[in-house]
C-alpha cells in the first residue's frame, strides 16, 4: 500500500513530493500556465467535466497544447483519486489539481514540451472549519 500521495508528472507516476519544476519553466518565471482545483465528495470528483471544460477553454485561450486529450486528463484525474484514496482519513476528502504550463523557455513565443502536473492532497477541513457558523 502506498504511504505517500502519488502524482502524474510529465507522463510518469511519481511521489508528489518528488515533482520538481525547473526554475526556467515559464509557469514559474512568467505565470504562463493554467490550473484547476477540484475536490472530491465521498471519493468522487465533483463536477469534473465542468472543471475540465474550463481548463481546456483556458488552455485554448492561452494557446497551450497540453499534449493530452480531454479524456486522458479526465482519466488521469480519476486515477489520482484511485491511487491516493487509501491515504485519505476516514470521512475525509481530497483535492485534485491539474496544472499545465507552457514548459521550459525564455519567452512565450518559444514552443516546447508543456509541464503537466495532475495530483491530489488530503482536504484539510480543519483549516477552514472556523469559517462556518455553528
Amino acid at each position: 500500500m502506498a504511504t505517500q500521495f502519488m502524482a502524474y508528472f510529465n507522463g510518469e507516476w511519481i511521489p508528489a513530493d518528488e515533482c520538481k519544476v525547473s526554475i526556467a519553466d515559464r509557469g514559474f518565471t512568467l505565470g504562463d500556465g493554467v490550473f484547476e482545483v477540484d475536490r472530491t465528495f465521498n471519493g468522487k470528483i465533483f463536477d469534473l467535466n465542468g472543471h475540465l471544460d474550463r481548463l481546456f477553454r483556458s488552455l485554448k485561450y492561452v494557446r497551450i497544447d497540453p499534449g493530452l486529450t480531454y479524456q486522458e486528463v479526465a482519466d488521469i484525474s480519476e486515477e489520482v483519486v484511485r491511487r491516493n484514496w487509501p491515504l485519505v482519513a476516514s470521512g475525509g476528502d481530497m483535492t485534485v489539481t491539474q496544472r499545465i504550463t507552457r514548459g521550459i523557455g525564455r519567452s512565450v513565443a518559444e514552443t516546447g514540451e508543456p509541464t503537466v502536473y495532475i495530483g491530489g492532497a488530503p482536504l484539510d477541513f480543519n483549516r477552514f472549519a472556523h469559517l462556518y457558523d455553528q
